[in-house]
């Protein structure tokens, strides 16, 4: 199980700032007025109180450490507008797409942990992530006002179907 310790300094940021990650690209796919407050609750809720895997459990708990004083989509704010690696064309092009940036982002820390942590907690890692993300999905309604049962919209499934390739991480089978 790895820990803060185990990773540099940037890997360790982009570590912690991907829930909010995963989760703002989700708000950022379809945003509206009606869901956008719940979707920011359900970040902060489910980066705080959803089930630790527990083969990442020592992750988890650290990265939990980490943003407790702030909540997970201010976490994210730094890496989330930062470098992505890419050339300064390719750049431009995911400043205007927040899911493919966000994807790109994602792309990164599952490279790190597949690099430095074992498969299994790796996976797990990668799988609460995209927990994250379908809570957020699904943490408003889309219907009049609002009004009526949670519904995840085509582009938020679009988004959390590239979130989970980025991440190389298997959709539930009930999945969007």
């Amino acid at each position: 199980m790895t820990t803060k310790t185990d990773y540099t300094d940037d890997e360790w940021g982009l570590i912690v700032a991907a829930p909010g990650i995963a989760g703002l690209a989700v708000v950022a796919s379809d945003s509206h007025m009606a869901g956008t407050s719940s979707e920011f609750d359900a970040l902060v809720h489910a980066t705080k109180d959803l089930p630790i895997p527990e083969d990442a459990e020592d992750l988890v708990l650290a990265v939990r450490a980490e943003i407790r004083e702030e909540d997970a989509a201010a976490a994210a704010d730094i890496e989330y507008m930062g470098d992505s690696g890419a050339d300064a064309d390719a750049e431009a092009e995911l400043l205007d797409d927040p899911v493919e940036r966000a994807a790109q982002q994602l792309g990164r820390v599952a490279a790190i942990l597949d690099e430095r942590a074992d498969s299994e907690e790796a996976a797990a890692f990668k799988v609460w992530l995209l927990q994250i993300a379908d809570a957020v999905a699904n943490a408003s309604t889309e219907g009049f006002l609002g009004i009526g049962p949670p519904q995840v919209s085509g582009k938020e499934s679009a988004a959390l179907s590239r979130i989970a390739e980025a991440l190389g991480a298997d959709a539930p089978d009930d999945a969007w």
